[in-house]
């Protein structure tokens, strides 16, 4: 589960996952306090790791520096050209998500992991040793948006064999979420505050 959130509205430890991320790539001069950040809210899993989303390597915390950073990715870029989301530049030179208007819902679909390449050839769901290793078939999502504008986006890996009619039973589930979530979110709860150690 994620959420698009301005850089500035991140916590400590998203912050710092968004600065070793650019600057392993030399882009943290782009950086502005409203550059939008995918972030990882929760994970679940067969694999102890994935339980936790503080264990995450590379997904807790992605800034969508631009429109061609986006384009590099496939899978983000196609499930956020499936919920009409563009990484634009605002007249004040920052970037600013632009979404579809009235509470967008949408769903994204992949329905063969293994074989689906987008139109430049690419894989969509790029890492292919996860794909071959946990034997994916099918990846999809769902999106959509808040009254704020912040975009909240589910993404599913199944080991079944999906398409649009079965997808389409699931993507009501964001409104859902939405509604549960929506006072939390006006009041900046957002994240899970620090686990307390266990005591023996």
């Amino acid at each position: 589960m994620f959420l698009v959130l301005p850089l500035k509205r991140l916590p400590f430890g998203e912050r710092t996952c968004v600065d070793i991320f650019t600057k392993s790539i030399g882009r943290t001069s782009d950086l502005t306090p409203t550059t939008p950040v995918l972030s990882l809210l929760g994970t679940a899993g067969t694999d102890y790791a994935w339980n936790d989303r503080t264990y995450s390597v590379g997904h807790r915390a992605m800034p969508l520096i631009d429109n061609s950073f986006v384009q590099a990715a496939p899978m983000i870029a196609a499930a956020l050209s499936a919920f009409n989301v563009g990484v634009d530049p605002t007249d004040s030179g920052e970037i600013a998500l632009r979404t579809a208007a009235g509470g967008l819902n949408a769903r994204f679909l992949v329905s063969n992991a293994q074989t689906t390449v987008d139109k430049e050839g690419r894989f969509v769901i790029a890492a292919r040793d996860f794909v071959e290793k946990h034997r994916v078939q099918t990846v999809f999502g769902m999106g959509g948006s808040y009254v704020g504008g912040e975009l909240a986006i589910a993404i599913v890996f199944t080991r079944e064999q999906m398409n649009a009619a079965d997808v389409d039973r699931y993507t009501s589930l964001i409104s859902t979420y939405k509604m549960a979530t929506s006072l939390l979110l006006s009041k900046d709860r957002i994240y899970a505050g620090p686990i307390p150690l266990l005591r023996i």
